[in-house]
This record gives structure tokens, sequence and C-alpha cells, in this order.
């Protein structure tokens, strides 16, 4: 070791040698044991601990005396939650490590892991699962093991459904709808249920019969489950036929006698089936479309109701009505009187006759009419000219006609019943019954009752003659006026007229007589003379008569110029008559023009006249009217 020396440096030398000692003493320790290495240390380091501050260095390393304490081992907990579970479900492994600067997986799973955390499993089958967890103070390992056990099967429930279609019914089972305590479901299928006890139903369909549950059900579709049972429970629906209901109704108002069961029917062409005694048949059918005709039945006219393509659905009633009403008697088919008197021979002069008076439409009309019908020899026994007279004169010819008509059909029964007829004239005839005949007026009816469809003719052996109208005295008037000509009526002014009328009984001389317009006026020559009762036309040429058909007896006045002043006016003039003296006998006055009535007369369109509407003058302009069809001398 080398000497020690002592004094002043005493305390120096000393401390350097110890210090030497100190760091030789593990070397000690390791040639001697731990024990006394050990002991040296302590004694040196408590000797260094008393003397403190009065050493000038430490007799030994003060982290000698002092070691940091050693590192702690680390710490685990590891544990499962749940540790038993049912294959399908998991766990949560948690951990936590204190003391541990890693963690590694082992067993059932793998991985470095945290110091602490949690990690959810599902494992397939029982597992372990290990983590060992390491530090500076060792190392930890624990271990947790996880139960897995097979799954308890829960109960189920199977619905099934038979459908019957026997009946023309066409619906599956998905038609229907199955439930489980009232949810819905689908059939064939295994519904998980809970335990206990369940009710299955369903929603049936119309046209269809449901039948009661079946299989593991009880009738009313109850079924009690337990854990891991499975259940089937079954129905079965069979559609249900149709109904045709056909209905007969018989319709006896024309003396008809037949009754509902001497009628039958088919259907789809099918055999015939004989009605019920109550007129109703129920047809049981399947669904489908069907037709139902009836068997023909003398003397009856029949109508269907909804009985053509009448479709029938499952379950469905359907009405067909089948409607019979008996045909009366057919009776002969008339014809009219007009084509009567066409057809029968002994009419050809009254035929031409009504034919010439235009009255064949009217003889074809709906009537009825009552004809006394002069035969071609009465007609023949007329004085000479008569009958040529009359037609020529198609007015008297038609007053003659009306004057052999009655309104009604009156057969001879009631014919002589009467004591008299009024005719269409206006006019009546006498009737008569003796014993020489029936007579209207001195007409013999030789034949009666030949029916017609619009009336009935009485053959007679004697033209009847209307009675001849008395004259009424009246005054010589203005009757009608054309001053605005239409088509066919001839050319303005030249053709324009003025009617003037006699009403008197008695002849009066024209002559000096003036015709005033507005402006002008023309003088009538001498000779002039307007007989009672007829009618005169004054025109301002000859050519008026080409578009008119003047009356036998009407008189024509052509002045030879235009009436008044270059004709009549179309918006307004007047006509006027004077007498010899100038004095106003009678005027008309229309549109703009007010002197003879304020207001005046309408202006007329053109082609209409304006004409009287009464031979009882009052001076106003209310007695005058349009006349869509002029007829002058009429």
């Amino acid at each position: 070791m080398g000497n020690i020396r002592f004094g002043a440096r005493r305390g120096t030398v000393l401390t350097i040698s110890l210090l030497v000692l100190a760091s030789m003493l593990p070397l000690f320790a390791d040639a001697r044991g731990d024990r006394s290495g050990t002991d040296i240390v302590e004694r040196l380091c408590e000797r260094q601990d008393r003397l403190g501050a009065r050493l000038m260095q430490p007799i030994i390393n003060p982290d000698i005396c002092n070691p940091p304490p050693p590192p702690e081992e680390p710490t685990l907990t590891f544990s499962a939650s749940p540790m038993t579970i049912t294959e399908g479900e998991s766990s949560t492994l948690t951990w936590d490590s204190t003391d541990a600067t890693s963690c590694t997986a082992a067993n059932d799973w793998s991985g470095v892991k945290t110091a602490d955390g949690n990690q959810v499993v599902t494992p397939e089958e029982t597992s372990t699962y290990a983590l060992e967890c390491t530090g500076p103070g060792g190392s930890v390992t624990k271990s947790v093991t996880v139960t897995v056990n097979e799954p308890v099967p829960q109960p189920t429930i199977t619905l099934t459904k038979t459908v019957v279609n026997d009946d023309g019914g066409a619906a599956s089972a998905a038609a229907f709808q199955a439930k489980i305590d009232d949810v819905n479901v689908s059939w064939s299928v295994a519904h998980t249920v809970s335990v206990g006890a369940h009710t299955v139903s369903e929603v049936n369909i119309a046209g269809y019969t449901a039948g009661t549950w079946g299989g593991d059900c009880a009738a009313d579709g109850t079924v009690t489950v337990a854990l891991g049972e499975n259940k089937t429970c079954t129905i079965t629906n069979d559609d249900q036929p149709g109904t045709l209901r056909v209905v007969k109704v018989v319709v006896n108002d024309d003396e008809g006698d037949a009754m509902a069961s001497d009628f039958s029917f088919s259907v789809n062409g099918g055999s015939a089936t004989a009605f019920e005694e109550d007129g109703q048949n129920d047809v049981s059918v399947d669904a489908g479309t069907y037709s139902v005709v009836e068997t023909a039945a003398d003397g009856y006219a029949v109508s269907y109701e909804n009985c053509a393509d009448v479709v029938v659905s499952n379950g469905e009633t359907e009405i067909c009505t089948i409607s019979n009403n008996d045909i009366a008697p057919e009776e002969p088919v008339l014809q009219t009187i007009t084509a009567l008197v066409v057809a029968d021979d002994r009419f050809d002069t009254l035929e031409a006759a009504v034919i010439a008076a235009g009255l064949d439409d009217d003889l074809a009309g709906t009537g009825p009419f009552t004809v006394f019908a002069p035969t071609d020899d009465a007609f023949a026994a007329l004085p000479e000219g008569v009958l040529a007279a009359l037609l020529a004169d198609i007015p008297a010819l038609t007053d003659v006609l009306l004057y052999h008509v009655v309104s009604g059909k009156l057969m001879a029964a009631n014919v002589v019943l009467a004591d008299m007829l009024t005719t269409l004239l206006g006019e009546t005839v006498d009737i008569t019954v003796n014993e020489d005949g029936v007579f209207v007026n001195d007409a013999e009816i030789i034949v009666t009752d030949i029916e017609a469809s619009n009336g009935v003719i009485h053959v007679i052996d004697t033209v009847l003659t209307p009675p001849a109208d008395e004259p009424v005295p009246g005054d010589l008037l203005i009757t009608e006026v054309i001053y605005d000509l239409g088509e066919g009526q001839g050319e303005e002014p030249g053709n324009e007229w003025v009617e003037i009328h006699n009403g008197t009984d008695a002849d009066i001389d024209l002559s000096g007589y003036a015709i005033h317009d507005a402006a002008n006026s023309d003088v009538f020559t001498e000779g002039t003379v307007l007989a009672a009762g007829q009618y005169m036309i004054v025109t301002a040429t000859s050519t008026t008569d080409d578009f008119w058909t003047f009356p036998e007896g009407t008189m024509v006045y052509v002045i030879g110029n235009s009436i008044g002043s270059n004709g009549l006016g179309n918006i307004g003039d007047r006509v006027e008559l004077r007498n010899t003296e100038a004095a106003l006998v009678d005027s008309v006055s229309w549109g703009t023009d007010v002197s003879a009535f304020d207001p005046s007369v309408a202006i007329m369109p053109a082609g209409s006249s304006t004409a009287r509407t009464t031979l009882v003058d009052t001076d106003t302009a209310a007695d005058w009217a349009e006349n869509v069809t002029p007829n002058p001398g009429a």
C-alpha cells in the first residue's frame, strides 16, 4: 500500500488513502465475501456521515453510501367479462399493468398490447388468453379463459297454407296474409318466437272458405312452444262456387197467359233448363264468364238484362233477368187518308182536287180527321164548268175540300148521334138520319167506316157546297204594299205594287182618284171601276203579273210609270189614296215617314209586304204587320 505519512498534510493524506481504500473495497468483498466488504463500506459510510462537513474530501463515494432502490416488479390485472358466453356472442378482455414497459399476448390471441386496455373477442370455442407484461423489475404473466357454450335453439312456428281451386279460383297462398300474434308473417317459413303461448291467424279473401287450423295448432289457431321446439300449423282454403241467378219476369197485358215455368233457358249453350214456378233459378257455377239465352217462346217478346258475358267471381251472385211481354195480336196496317184516296178508283177526281189544293200532305198528317169523300160520279154531277172553275180557283177549291173534313175520328156510330158537325172551313154541316138513310146536308152517306191510320172516310154521293159568304159592308182601303222586292219578285221600282180593296157592298168608280207617295201622285183614268168586294193591284208595269198568281176577279191597274216619285222608298215613305176632291180616303206610312202614323209601321225585310191585319180601320200602325208571303188580290 505504500507509506502513510503524518504531518501537516496528514489529514489530506489520510483522506486520499481512505479513498483509495474505499475504491478497493469491492475487490476485497469479491475476495472475502459479500459481508466483509459490505461491513467496511457501511463503516466508512457511517464515519463519513459523522464527520460531515469537517471532511475536506469524502471518505467514500456518496453514491456508494446511497445507492438507488432496485426497480419494482411489474403488476398485472387481467379479466374477461363475461367469462362464459354462447356461441356467436362476445366477451371483453380487460387488463391493467404497472411498472411494465411492454405487454405481449399469447395463446388464443397475439400481438403487442398497451399497458392497459380492453379488447372484444368472439371465440367460436372455449379459448384461453394469456398476457405477459415486462418491466425493469421483471415480468408477470396472467391468463383468462372464456368458456363458449353451444347455442340453445329458440322455438319456431311455421305456417303452411293449402289452397284448393276446384271451382274456377286462381288464388295462390300469397294472396292470403298469414299472422302470428297479429303480426304479418310469410307462409312456409320458420318464424322464431318466444317461449310460451301464441295465436296464429290469416286474412282470408273473398270467394274462399277457410278450414280450421291443424297440425300443431288447435282448431282456433292457439299453440304453445317450449325452448328449442319447432311447431308447424296448417290451414286449407277452398274456393267457393259462384251463383248465376236467372230471374224470369212475365208480363201478360195483351191477353197472354204463360207462366214462368213455361219458359226455359240455357247457360253458355248448355242444355235447356225450365224456370221454377217462382221464376228464379240459382245455378251454381265455377268462377268465369257466362251468357244466358232463353228458348224462344211464341207470342212473347224477350228482353235481357245483365245476361251476356256476365263475369261471376268465386262466392259471388250475379243476377240475369229475362223479361217476356206478350205480343198483342197483329192489327191490319192502316194507310193515311191521302193514301186511301189515291188507291181507291172511286176517288180519282177527289185525288186530283186534294193535290191541286195542296191538302195531300195535310190529310196524310197526324189528324185525326173524318172525311166525307165525294165519288167521281158526285163530281161529274156538278153543273158544267163548276169543277173546272174550282180547279182554276185554288182558294175556292180549298174551301170546298175543307168543307168535307171534320176534326176527329168519327165512326158511323158517332156521326148518327150528331145533329150537326163543324168542318175545318169553320162552317157547319147538318146530319140527318131518316128511313132513307144518313145524310150530310143533301149528300147521302153510301159507304161508312173506311178506317185510316189518321182517321176515317165516309163515302158520299154529292159534292158539298159551302154556304155563300154574305157581303159585309166595309170601306175602301189600302190593304197591302210591297216596296222592297225579294228574289223572284221582279225589279224595283217597276214591279212594286199596292193593293186596294173595295169592302163596300157597291161598285166604286175610282176615276179621278189618285195614288200618292211622299212626293208625287198618279191619277186613275176615266172608267176605272172597282167592283164590290174585289181587289185592285196598282203597279207600274204589266210584267208584275209574271211574278204573282192573282185570284180570279182581281183587277190590275198599270200606271205606266213608277208609283209616286221614282217608286216607293225602302227606308221610309207613304202611300195615300185620295178621292176626286183630294180628300184622304186611306193611307199607310213606314220607316222614317210618320205622316200617316206616328210611330209609323216598321220597315219590312226584302220580299215581305206590309199588310193589313183587319178590315176594320183604326187608322193606326197596329192595323199593319209583316206578311212574309205576300198574296196580292187575296
